[in-house]
């Protein structure tokens, strides 16, 4: 029987020794995922990790991120356990923001879990997370167009997301409920 499977782009979460795609967290998640009966799949975003052709803050790099998020979305759905209607994708941070840019342009994602990300007025203060160009705005613009699929919104209450439950989400329940 296919198998769904989550899509786990990694953030900006930088330990000595480790990549971010290689980290203990996320290792945790896939191994999660797994034993819940999905595939999980990781790879490295541009300038990091075995992904070095560019530095990370090259300005090229926030399309190359998500030509890179579309092509593994078609690696996942090519592989025969998957069920290519059941394709969801997590991450925190930058992972969020590559996860918002998926929803946003590739409507075989069928379901997302952005964390530690959305905002009304921040985009997380790296270049490959500025989802518009003047740097003005925050990502829930961006993040709405996931609608009506499903959405888990995680926050955090000690940074720029803790105002989500207050200030975002009625705004996603208005987008939504359109």
């Amino acid at each position: 029987m296919p198998v769904p499977v989550v899509l786990n782009p990694h953030g900006h979460f930088f330990e000595p020794g480790w990549y971010p795609r290689t980290r203990p967290d996320m290792q945790a998640r896939a191994a999660t995922l797994a034993r819940m009966g999905a595939v999980a799949f990781a790879w490295d975003m541009v300038g990091i990790g075995d992904s070095t052709q560019l530095e990370h803050d090259a300005p090229s790099v926030p399309a190359l991120q998500t030509w890179n998020s579309l092509r593994a979305v078609d690696f996942v759905r090519s592989l025969p356990e998957v069920d290519p209607t059941r394709v969801a994708v997590t991450g925190a941070s930058g992972g969020a923001s590559q996860g918002f840019a998926l929803v946003a342009l590739d409507d075989r994602l069928a379901a997302s879990v952005p964390v530690a990300m959305l905002s009304a007025v921040f985009a997380g203060g790296d270049p490959c997370e500025d989802l518009y160009p003047d740097g003005l705005h925050g990502t829930l613009e961006v993040d709405a167009t996931a609608a009506p699929k499903p959405q888990l919104v995680i926050s955090d209450g000690g940074d720029w997301t803790a105002h989500v439950p207050d200030r975002e989400l009625p705004f996603l329940r208005h987008i939504y409920g359109l």
